[in-house]
């Protein structure tokens, strides 16, 4: 084997060796023997054993059984093999770490030894380990000069050890999150302490040789970003897999109401002039999705303005979807859904719900006082005893509301009236036990947020409906590894809505813009594509933040790429959950996820 003297030689250990001959050092000291193979240029540590037959008698002299070391080194020359001789110095730092004039003679006699029974050029290696890293001389044809060391780890890209920890102290356990596969591990405190130190260190290039290996060897071992492959939602559009998860249909841009607060302007969106869904266009639009390769739709929300105003076309879209089953055109009935007023519900209607189990959400902001200051009739009368009778109707009809929306305002502040005092109230009055309340946007939104300190399941469920579905959809989202919830929201991507003049739009909230538009189904030449939506992978904010898979924005509010997002309060308010979820039991989380399922 002809090499230059000059050759730079590089010890590379791929099975992590030095890793685990530090971790079994004592304070007595050691002697290891490891194997390798040259590789162009490359020494790869191939394995190793301990010499147990060392003895370190006194401090000038090494003795050790001549017999095992001859064995030993004339095997690793007849393999072709390099030989690394190995000591450990438990009570030296990095600062001090050195081989001593003792271990000099040492590897000099063993190399003269290593010379003579080889006849080869074949270099041999002495390392000296101590506590926090290791340095390797080489010995090659009568040269000794210093070599490099590289772990298993060495090559990989350095984004593969960004870590983000979420921890508390009143907690038991804490997070993990690794930033480039987007997983998440559950960590007791005591470990969270320890890869703090080593996240900070490691940010600023101080950690030691060992500290950097274990640190690396933990990353790899919990997160296995080699394998791990992610699929985004947003690479999963309706488009490219041919599901909707819901459409919505808008009945009408038109209300009979005049709320103080409404976003959609008496639910006409600023389009200029109302748009009525008739039949003949509820059925062009379902059988243009299905040639643009739509063959599943999970829900349909019918939404308007007001949409209770027209139960006969309601009728007649779910008639002609039960005809598209028949024919195989679309996979499943879908599950309906209406969000109303409850002002004019007909006993039509009420008929009509029942035989589609349309699941309704009825509005309504809580006491007659404050509602009837908020939602009102076109002449400003309150509508809270029009609501309250429409919910006994339907109760006595056996159509009981799914739930019942809540909107929190100023107003609400204002009159003293908490989120509770609201949720308490429409209970009491309805017997609906599932209500959200939704802070208000704009000129009415209230001054504070809503912050939920007990978070067993059993209290949040009957505290906060939200928090219930938070937090279990975090469960789901974290035992799904192999999926990263990429977009804002399902607008655009998921979710469709449509107008009776077969616009289609990423939801209700885009209407008001029609130049957001995604196609016009009822145009010959129409493009069927996604609008383009921000997702958080171009946002870079958001890209590597740990809270990218659970939290949300509206997509109408980030039509503008370059805005910069003030998450700190969502943040806050996920981190909170995230060691909720970490410290409860996996029946907790069971019984969350379960009540998430019941709502598709």
């Amino acid at each position: 084997m002809n090499m230059e003297i000059t050759q730079v030689f590089k010890v590379i250990d791929n099975i992590n060796a030095i890793y685990e001959i530090r971790n079994r050092m004592t304070s007595k000291e050691q002697a290891y023997l490891l194997d390798g193979s040259i590789e162009s240029g490359k020494i790869v540590i191939e394995d190793y054993y301990e010499i147990e037959n060392i003895i370190f008698s006194s401090i000038d002299k090494i003795e050790i059984d001549k017999k095992y070391l001859y064995a030993s080194l004339k095997t690793l020359s007849q393999h072709n093999k390099v030989g690394i001789f190995l000591h450990t110095h438990i009570n030296q730092n990095a600062e001090n770490l050195a081989e001593s004039e003792t271990d000099k003679v040492f590897f000099h006699s063993v190399y003269s030894v290593w010379k003579e029974i080889t006849k080869k050029d074949i270099p041999i290696i002495f390392a000296i380990m101590g506590k926090e890293n290791v340095i390797f001389e080489c010995y090659y044809m009568d040269r000794i000069f210093d070599i490099p060391f590289a772990s298993k780890y060495d090559h990989y890209d350095p984004e593969n050890w960004e870590l983000k920890l979420i921890y508390d102290i009143d907690y038991v356990y804490g997070a993990v999150f690794h930033v480039r596969t987007k997983q998440f591990r559950k960590v007791a405190l005591s470990q969270i302490v320890i890869l703090q130190k080593w996240v900070q260190k490691y940010a600023n290039n101080e950690l030691t040789e060992f500290e950097s290996l274990a640190f690396k060897k933990y990353i790899v071992e919990n997160f296995g970003f080699m394998d791990n492959k992610v699929q985004y939602a947003s690479e999963i559009s309706c488009i490219k897999t041919g599901i909707i998860n819901q459409l919505q249909f808008m009945m009408q841009l038109g209300c009979n109401l005049s709320c103080k607060y409404c976003y959609a302007h008496s639910g006409t969106y600023d389009y200029g002039h109302n748009v009525i869904m008739e039949k003949d266009s509820a059925i062009q639009i379902l059988d243009r999705l299905i040639e643009n390769g739509i063959h599943t739709i999970h829900k349909i929300n019918f939404m308007g303005g007001e949409p209770s105003l027209f139960p006969n076309t309601i009728a007649d879209i779910c008639e002609y979807i039960r005809l598209l089953v028949e024919r195989n055109s679309l996979k499943m009935i879908p599950n309906y859904y209406m969000i109303t007023n409850a002002t004019c519900i007909s006993d039509d209607l009420i008929k009509i719900i029942q035989k589609n189990d349309i699941k309704l959400t009825i509005s309504l902001d809580g006491t007659k006082l404050v509602n009837d200051k908020l939602r009102v009739y076109k002449d400003g009368s309150g509508t809270y005893d029009a609501v309250i009778n429409t919910i006994k109707k339907l109760q006595e009809s056996g159509v009981s509301p799914k739930m019942v929306e809540a909107t929190y305002t100023s107003v609400h502040e204002e009159l003293g009236i908490t989120r509770e005092n609201v949720r308490n109230d429409i209970m009491q009055k309805t017997g609906v036990d599932k209500i959200i309340i939704a802070d208000c946007e704009g000129e009415y939104a209230p001054s504070s947020s809503v912050i939920i300190h007990n978070m067993e399941v059993k209290n949040i469920i009957k505290g906060d409906l939200n928090e219930v579905y938070s937090v279990g959809k975090m469960c789901k989202q974290l035992s799904n590894k192999t999926f990263f919830n990429d977009i804002y929201c399902s607008a655009g991507y998921h979710d469709l809505t449509v107008l009776g003049n077969g616009e289609v739009y990423p939801c209700h909230r885009f209407v008001s813009d029609r130049t957001t538009g995604i196609t016009n189904l009822f145009h010959e030449d129409c493009e069927f594509e996604i609008y383009n939506l921000p997702n958080k992978n171009k946002h870079k904010q958001c890209k590597s933040c740990w809270a990218a898979n659970f939290c949300k924005q509206c997509n109408w509010l980030l039509r503008d790429e370059n805005m910069e997002l003030d998450c700190r309060n969502q943040l806050a308010d996920l981190e909170r959950k995230m060691l909720y979820i970490m410290n409860i039991t996996e029946s907790d989380k069971k019984e969350l996820e379960e009540i998430i399922n019941e709502e598709k």
